[in-house]
């Protein structure tokens, strides 16, 4: 992605199920997006305490705060620039791409969002 200069990218792990109607949703919700956005997450694993701001006349996106723990992989939307930040990151990969872009996130490197509601489901299925 950052060697061919591609604006963004969609990364879903091979175990996620797409939810019903997820082409027109995702397509809908690439209409509305932030000028800020870094990471768009279309599933989110996180704390209880987990803070999330609703984005005025945004009702497909929210933002995600700074207070509790999210992690997740699952399925999320890169931007090149989040992805060149990540990359620095993990030049001397150290931890799991989630805590790399966990880092990233508490230091306000990358802005994230995630969708409203989560356009995927991750099956638990692990080998």
């Amino acid at each position: 992605m950052v060697k061919e200069n591609i604006p963004y990218a969609l990364i879903i792990e091979d175990d996620a199920i797409l939810n019903d109607d997820f082409r027109n949703k995702f397509l809908t919700m690439l209409k509305h997006l932030p000028t800020d956005w870094d990471l768009i997450y279309l599933s989110l694993s996180h704390s209880k305490n987990k803070i999330f701001y609703n984005i005025y006349n945004n009702p497909y996106l929210k933002k995600i705060g700074h207070g509790g723990y999210f992690n997740t992989t699952i399925g999320y939307l890169i931007h090149l620039k989040a992805a060149q930040k990540l990359l620095e990151h993990s030049k001397n990969l150290t931890l799991e791409i989630d805590n790399v872009i966990y880092q990233a996130f508490m230091h306000n490197e990358v802005q994230a969002y995630v969708t409203s509601p989560f356009l995927i489901h991750a099956t638990f299925n692990y080998i």
